[in-house]
């Protein structure tokens, strides 16, 4: 692969990342609908989904995440946080015991969603398949 190359993919997953990073924000502004009540500005959060976490970094609340899937590598900060399995084989117990203010699962994770709403652990619900479908979700909301 030529450095160019590179540079473009680079590019490409940096631009990607944003656009899906604004989604985040918009969705994730007061207002919105997420499953449990959360705090103004969520301190303890979990993420099972690596384009997400990365998202959480790049934004800027990296300190605030305690809790990664099995799959996320990057930034190099994740390695230091508490793996809590992926997206087959999330572990409740351990997320749990993160005490969480805020957990971001895949949206079709229903029976996981439905153990962690019973346990009042507030959650957004990660829909995106693609980028038409970040601003699909920005419309409508």
């Amino acid at each position: 692969m030529t450095t160019r190359m590179f540079r473009v993919m680079r590019m490409r997953k940096t631009l990607s990342g944003l656009v899906m990073l604004t989604g985040l924000i918009v969705l994730l502004a007061p207002g919105t609908a997420i499953s449990a009540r959360v705090p103004a500005a969520a301190q303890r959060i979990v993420s099972v989904i690596p384009a997400v976490t990365e998202m959480l970094f790049a934004m800027g609340a990296g300190d605030a995440v305690v809790g990664v899937s099995s799959y996320d590598h990057y930034p190099a900060a994740v390695e230091s946080r508490t793996r809590v399995g992926g997206l087959i084989d999330p572990n409740f117990e351990r997320i749990v015991t993160l005490k969480p203010d805020l957990v971001i699962v895949y949206g079709t994770q229903q029976e996981f969603i439905a153990k962690l709403e019973q346990a009042h652990v507030p959650i957004y619900r990660y829909d995106h398949a693609a980028l038409a479908d970040v601003t699909a979700t920005v419309r409508a909301i």
